[in-house]
């Protein structure tokens, strides 16, 4: 087949995606309670105990459009893993989340590293996590930050994969519930590869709460 024509077909492919997507938004029923909170459902296991929450201005919740988030401190002990989860009720807002490769730097962190992967978890199938990696630096501080964009069950390493996935969910009879999830880990002297095995161990102690309260 001509080259021209195949790009020719995709492009047309991907614009009725999009065209799909708004129309899946627009039809959403925003949501304004729930009955139940990130704050209580997402629970570590034994080994990572919370510190402290973390407030966020209204400003800020008003922008991000959020319905629910948690934004916290946990330890192990020795270390300490910052989870945030900006919540997202229906598809409406699908695609508000701010990428850390935007939102970093403007606040001043120069972003490197970043990567992709697939973190395969005991529950095997659906429970894999498809994310993002990257290091933020800012004067003296370096963080590990890993992520990803939720969308029911599914997950996805950018916003373009989470709108296609929520797409589907929608048309499994699902209402679009989707999210952005951040862990930060500082950078310590055993550098980055440490902080990565400390994430994913915490990750792995969270997960399953979280997967459970977004599917419901």
């Amino acid at each position: 087949m001509d080259t021209k024509i195949i790009k020719i077909a995709v492009l047309c492919g991907l614009l009725l995606l999009a065209s799909g997507i708004s129309r899946v938004g627009s039809n959403d029923i925003a949501v304004t309670t729930e009955t139940r909170t990130l704050s209580a459902t997402v629970k570590t296991d034994a080994e990572w105990v919370p510190v402290n929450d973390i407030g966020i201005d209204k400003d800020i919740v008003v922008g991000l459009k959020l319905d629910d988030y948690i934004f916290r401190n946990y330890t192990d002990g020795k270390r300490i893993a910052t989870l945030y989860i900006g919540y997202y009720g229906t598809a409406t807002a699908v695609g508000a989340a701010h990428d850390p490769l935007v939102c970093f730097p403007g606040q001043g962190w120069v972003v490197t590293g970043q990567q992709t992967g697939i973190l395969h978890l005991p529950g095997g199938g659906e429970q894999d996590v498809n994310y993002s990696v990257l290091t933020a630096t800012k004067g003296e501080a370096r963080e590990f930050i890993l992520y990803w964009f939720q969308s029911h069950g599914d997950t996805a390493s950018g916003t373009v994969k989470q709108k296609i996935n929520t797409l589907l969910q929608k048309f499994r009879g699902k209402r679009g519930r989707n999210a952005f999830v951040r862990i930060s880990v500082p950078i310590g002297k055993n550098g980055a590869d440490e902080a990565y095995k400390s994430a994913v161990k915490f990750l792995e102690s969270f997960y399953p709460s979280f997967y459970e309260f977004i599917r419901a």
